[in-house]
């Protein structure tokens, strides 16, 4: 008690006698100086909040304190807060969040938009929200965008190069048909291995690849409807005509001539599909001395849905061959009264 009395008077003295008061030293520049370190929270009983911390501002809702639960790794961490909220973290292995918890894997993390003229990241970036960029923006590492990202300028992914293209993309150093080091693009509903498709420029040139095995090519036009595509064994399909400099060549590893055949169904077809679902008919012809090629396959009327609709053939003979039709959304869709089915029969003639 007398100990705790001599300090308050010594305080109160100093306080009287002078306008800076100084630990450690005789002559404070400022209202409180210490000469060496200041130790705040001692017992580390601050688990997320501002205080105890150093605090700023008469409402006492900006400041900076040490945060952190005890065995976790973000013990002795640097939490920076305004208006009592914690706006960034600094944890203990120099990672940093921006509006969140710093990730384990990235040096900085960004919870919410970001809007720069010029950066620099040397390593990981992590950005949960969107990013506006006015400028350089130079990601030494990974950088991973939950959320749009906007670049008014020029983009180059693994390369320095400067070229008029607004994106320029360069492969990862490997070998020539290393799937995936140029675009890699995935479906939203599926995380399976093979769902994906690639794009790919190496020395023997620009390849596509699809990797489930029922996968397909399609080009389609403003309102969604298949223009042409290719199936999964190879086979090309188009609602147009094939226009050349006047002439069509295909071909053959024999002399036969070619017979074409133009299917169209002699009624409308009618059908519901739920999801998933499929119908089944057959298409009869003649005039092939082997096994044709169906082509085309398409529906010239009465299907406002047709992107959710796939077209195959299968037990192809001579003299027929079975055309499934699949609902490949994940709604029922439906042919109207007026639908009409439209396919080519290419194969040597009799």
């Amino acid at each position: 008690m007398k100990i705790f009395k001599m300090v308050c008077l010594t305080f109160i003295v100093s306080n009287a006698c002078a306008q800076n008061v100084g630990v450690g030293l005789t002559n404070p520049i400022r209202p409180f100086t210490v000469q060496g370190s200041l130790l705040i929270d001692q017992n580390n009983t601050n688990l997320s909040g501002l205080e105890p911390g150093l605090i700023f501002g008469s409402d006492a809702k900006t400041g900076i304190s040490s945060i952190g639960q005890a065995g976790n790794s973000f013990r002795s961490s640097l939490g920076f807060f305004t208006n009592n909220l914690r706006r960034m973290t600094i944890d203990s292995t120099g990672n940093t969040g921006l509006g969140g918890t710093p990730s384990s894997f990235y040096k900085l993390s960004i919870f919410g938009g970001t809007y720069s003229y010029s950066n620099f990241v040397d390593g990981n970036s992590t950005i949960a929200g969107n990013a506006t960029v006015y400028g350089s923006s130079t990601v030494s590492g990974n950088s991973t965008v939950s959320g749009n990202n906007y670049v008014l300028g020029q983009m180059n992914i693994n390369t320095s190069g400067i070229t008029s293209a607004a994106l320029f993309i360069k492969g990862q150093s490997g070998t020539p048909d290393q799937w995936g080091q140029h675009l890699h693009m995935q479906s939203t509903t599926s995380d399976a291995a093979d769902d994906h498709g690639n794009i790919l420029y190496d020395a023997d040139g620009m390849k596509f690849r699809v990797f489930d095995v029922d996968d397909q090519y399609a080009f389609r036009n403003a309102a969604n409807n298949n223009l042409a595509r290719i199936d999964a064994t190879g086979n090309f399909f188009t609602i147009g005509n094939i226009t050349t400099d006047g002439r069509l060549a295909v071909s053959s590893n024999n002399s036969t001539p070619l017979n074409t055949f133009f299917y169209t169904s002699p009624a409308n077809i009618n059908f519901t599909l739920g999801a998933g679902g499929s119908v089944t008919f057959t298409i009869f012809y003649s005039g092939f001395s082997a096994v044709p090629v169906p082509t085309g396959g398409v529906f010239t009327s009465g299907v406002t849905e047709g992107d959710r609709l796939s077209v195959g053939f299968d037990t192809i003979t001579t003299t027929s061959c079975n055309v499934r039709i699949t609902n490949v959304s994940a709604s029922t869709t439906s042919t109207g009264i007026d639908a009409v089915f439209k396919a080519v029969i290419i194969g040597p003639r009799n």
